[in-house]
């Protein structure tokens, strides 16, 4: 029985997960859950077997033989990259007309991905390389359930600074209603005090000669005007070479976000 369960499984559509390295596969389907995939595997049976006899596989029991498979009804929220999206829509369709946007999409160089992969693991000793991001709006009060999302009342902003030299991690957190709102004043204030912190503008100690950061590219947080202006005051206040870089979309995998799963 388990192996007719796989072999339905294999005819639904499904891919592997585009962040995970596991073997497990998602439906690509958002309104298929368990118990439809019953009744499919019930049809699926009746036409396999050839005979006039129904399934006699229960709900319950289907459920617990799914759970042996290598499917799984979670599909990942998160977004993938142009070029995974291109190769999703061309598994469906080969003849999709996206596959000339596949290939200008390749064509682009990516550097940005190897200049962090050579500064992270590797950084010279004059050189302070720190990442940060905005973690997901945390809702207060925590409600279970979801006619009451109109009902909250406040969010919670969750801020992290990660240095990759030491490892340490730095978490800057306030209320919707403060002061501190989550723009780019509240960035530029976050990272001026975690680079503070790490002896950056310390005259009598030159520890650091070069910085590089590591961030997304939100253009209301990260890649404005007032992100510029501080950067260029650090680096001409305390003759410092600063890099800021933006990964490459989708495949950033960001190490702030392992921290706010802490």
């Amino acid at each position: 029985m388990i192996a007719l369960i796989n072999a339905h499984l294999l005819l639904i559509p499904h891919k592997k997960s585009h962040y995970s390295s596991s073997n497990f596969l998602y439906f690509d389907s958002y309104n298929l859950i368990l118990k439809i995939l019953y009744f499919l595997f019930r049809t699926f049976y009746w036409e396999k077997e050839n005979i006039l006899v129904a399934c006699s596989l229960t709900l319950k029991a289907h459920y617990k033989m799914f759970q042996y498979t290598q499917f799984a009804m979670r599909k990942p929220k998160t977004g993938t990259c142009n070029l995974c999206e291109y190769k999703m829509k061309l598994c469906r369709n080969p003849t999709n007309r996206c596959i000339c946007e596949k290939i200008s999409y390749k064509q682009v160089p990516r550097l940005l991905s190897a200049e962090k992969v050579i500064s992270v693991k590797s950084p010279p000793p004059d050189t302070l390389v720190v990442e940060f991001d905005y973690a997901q709006n945390r809702e207060l009060p925590k409600l279970e359930t979801s006619l009451q999302f109109n009902k909250r009342l406040l969010w919670l902003y969750n801020f992290n600074v990660h240095c990759h030299n030491d490892g340490q991690k730095t978490f800057y957190t306030n209320l919707e209603y403060d002061e501190a709102r989550k723009n780019a004043n509240a960035v530029v204030s976050y990272l001026d005090h975690s680079l503070s912190e790490k002896g950056l503008f310390n005259d009598t100690t030159k520890r650091y000669r070069c910085v590089i950061l590591l961030s997304d590219n939100c253009g209301g947080r990260n890649k404005n005007l007032t992100m510029i202006h501080l950067l260029q005051w650090i680096s001409r206040k305390y003759k410092l070479v600063i890099d800021h870089i933006f990964p490459e979309l989708g495949h950033s995998f960001n190490k702030c976000d392992r921290n706010f799963s802490l």
